[in-house]
């Protein structure tokens, strides 16, 4: 005999004592298994979209990073060509300022 916890109607928990046969306890057994294989399976599954989910986030922030790094470089660029504007412009000043010519 196998106790076993049952829910009634009014949603309370009852027991109830049943009695099982060798055949039904082989089946259970069997079921067990299959059913421990399935839930092994559905783990599996989710692991791999985890890692998948995982490696697509991974790749938007390297992709995030290289885009900055391109941001950075044409900033550098554009400081660049000011820098060299103003040196020139600071030269032709005291080109200029120098020359005394009437």
């Amino acid at each position: 005999m196998i106790q076993r916890r049952l829910s009634t109607k009014n949603g309370a928990t009852g027991k109830r004592i049943l009695t099982v046969s060798n055949k039904k306890k082989k089946k259970r057994k069997e079921n067990e298994g299959k059913r421990s294989r399935r839930w092994r399976r559905r783990g599996r599954k989710k692991e791999r979209k985890k890692e998948e989910e995982e490696e697509e986030e991974e790749e938007e922030e390297e992709e995030e990073e290289e885009e900055e790094e391109e941001e950075e470089e044409e900033e550098d660029d554009d400081d660049d060509d000011l820098r060299k504007f103003w040196l020139k412009s600071v030269i032709t000043r005291k080109k200029l300022s120098h020359d005394h010519r009437p």
